[in-house]
């Protein structure tokens, strides 16, 4: 008689192959599933903390809004309080107003000089910068105070003074718009 005949192994390698595709698709397939619910979960979870954290920043806003207000009370109920007016402003320390004239004077002269000496002009010579910042202080200084005397003595010493900074400097003739 004859033997029964079992289904016959698949030799073909591609077969194998495509056997062993699946397979491993399948098990990509689980994987996935897996990783998803965990997603999913990690999601809900994060939404809460995130909902959570806003809730409590809200209610510390609120708590030190609070605090505030209390001890503005508190200041209100003293015996020294005074309702504030209004907002306060400070003068600064700005160049005392002369004629318009004297102020034009005093801006050339300025403008003339620093350009002259400014340290940015010297930054590639180590040795004038110094000498340079140091003059550039001190014309700084008699512009703010706005000495108009100090002011054209000190531009004078600046352009008179040959070789001050390594370079002959000349003034240059007024301008009609006050700039050098």
């Amino acid at each position: 008689m004859s033997e029964p005949q079992l289904p016959s192994l698949p030799n073909d390698p591609a077969i194998l192959l495509q056997e062993e595709i699946d397979k491993i698709q399948q098990e990509l397939n689980g994987v996935i599933e897996k990783t998803t619910a965990f997603e999913h979960i990690l999601r809900s979870k994060l939404e809460d903390e995130l909902i959570e954290e806003q809730e409590l920043i809200i209610l510390y806003k609120e708590q030190k809004k609070a605090k505030k207000e209390k001890r503005l009370a508190q200041k209100r109920r003293g015996k020294n309080y005074k309702e504030p007016t209004g907002i306060i402003t400070m003068d600064k320390a700005s160049i005392p107003q002369k004629n318009p004239k004297e102020q034009e004077q005093i801006k050339r002269l300025y403008r003339e000089a620093m350009l002259q000496v400014h340290p940015d002009k010297f930054s590639m010579q180590s040795d004038k910068l110094d000498m340079a910042t140091q003059i550039t202080t001190k014309l700084i200084e008699i512009y703010r105070s706005g000495d108009l005397a100090s002011l054209e003595a000190y531009h004078a010493h600046i352009f008179n003074t040959p070789n001050l900074l390594g370079t002959n400097i000349t003034p240059k003739a007024k301008t009609g718009s006050g700039l050098a």
